[in-house]
């Protein structure tokens, strides 16, 4: 009986030795999965905030001091801006309605791109144009971004970037296209009436050209950024220029 009883013993140590070696495993995985996540947070919060959270007002963000301060800065500190995003996002009617407000004007991006009936221009065209409009002081210019050319967020001092959930950005698209699929948007030339396509429908709800934008924001690293995560977020921004023409902003 007592060597019976010993043998329990011994086994039931083994047993509570290998359950808390279990537990620590457990523990220690379940340690790195949570370091990982805060990793990955933190990576994000760099470009991808939504500044309308936990308070009412808009947060403009260095990316690359993670952590700094806020302070509100006049809107006329910045005179050359540039508005990014991806498709369906609003870009073309936050430019003008925020060029409405401060007085700056307004280059749309697709108006140098595109010729009559969707025509592409050659890219030495468009670009040149480009180039006399970033050489100026004061403008707002807003369109496609990649990391081919990034010169218009080297030259801008605040970029704008408008990043909004992929359904809304795909609502956009639709309402977009049934607005203006007899007649152009008042920014595009004539005969570029709205198409769409399941493609395209695809690439706003996915939006699949975050990847593009980031490349971009990448070889502009001095820039200084401001996410709009919602429309509430773009609303707040758009009252607080009527209201007190000012920002918050980072310096």
């Amino acid at each position: 009986m007592a060597l019976i009883w010993v043998a329990s013993a011994r086994g039931a140590l083994r047993a509570t030795t290998a359950l808390d070696h279990d537990h620590d495993a457990d523990l220690s995985k379940v340690q790195e999965r949570k370091a990982a996540r805060n990793t990955r947070q933190r990576k994000r919060s760099a470009y991808a905030c939504d500044f309308f959270a936990l308070s009412n007002d808009i947060r403009c963000f260095n990316k690359q001091v993670f952590g700094e301060g806020f302070r509100v800065v006049s809107i006329q500190e910045y005179r050359r801006i540039a508005v990014i995003g991806t498709s369906g996002s609003g870009k073309s009617t936050f430019a003008v309605e925020f060029g409405r407000k401060t007085g700056l004007p307004v280059c749309h991006m697709d108006r140098l791109f595109w010729d009559t009936n969707w025509t592409e221009k050659p890219e030495e065209e468009w670009r040149e144009q480009e180039a006399a409009i970033l050489v100026q002081d004061r403008w707002i210019v807003e369109g496609y971004i990649d990391g081919n050319h990034p010169e218009r967020l080297r030259r801008a001092e605040l970029v704008i970037y408008l990043d909004l959930p992929g359904f809304v950005c795909a609502s956009h698209g639709l309402l977009r296209w049934w607005k203006y699929r007899k007649a152009p948007r008042p920014e595009l030339p004539a005969g570029c009436t709205e198409k769409l396509d399941y493609s395209h429908l695809w690439t706003m709800m996915a939006r699949k050209e975050r990847r593009a934008i980031q490349a971009a924001l990448e070889r502009a690293p001095r820039c200084k950024v401001m996410v709009l995560k919602s429309k509430r977020a773009i609303s707040a921004l758009l009252k607080a220029l009527s209201d007190s023409q000012s920002v918050p902003g980072s310096r």
